[in-house]
């Protein structure tokens, strides 16, 4: 999964005089709110939302993503990102 590289957005932001999000937000065309999810990690960006970033501050995309390494499996069965309970057997 890819989430958004802030670090190197916000960088080239402030090189741009683009202190909050909702001017990051204004300079690139997309929705402040959708950035404010990007930047908290909350969601995965879309190909349109890398683009406009990318264009915007003149960085390639690539620079722009980073791939989220998946937490390592443990092999216990999980149940809503819980352990599933041990059931116990009457003596």
């Amino acid at each position: 999964m890819l989430r958004l590289a802030t670090d190197v957005l916000r960088e080239r932001a402030t090189q741009a005089g683009h202190e909050t999000q909702e001017d990051i937000a204004g300079h690139a065309g997309i929705d402040r709110s959708a950035l404010s999810r990007l930047m908290a990690g909350r969601t995965t960006p879309t190909l349109a939302t890398v683009r406009r970033l990318a264009m915007a501050y003149g960085v390639p995309m690539d620079d722009l993503v980073i791939e989220r390494v998946p937490a390592k499996a443990t092999g216990a069965p999980k149940v809503h990102g819980r352990p599933e309970p041990v059931q116990r057997v009457p003596a």
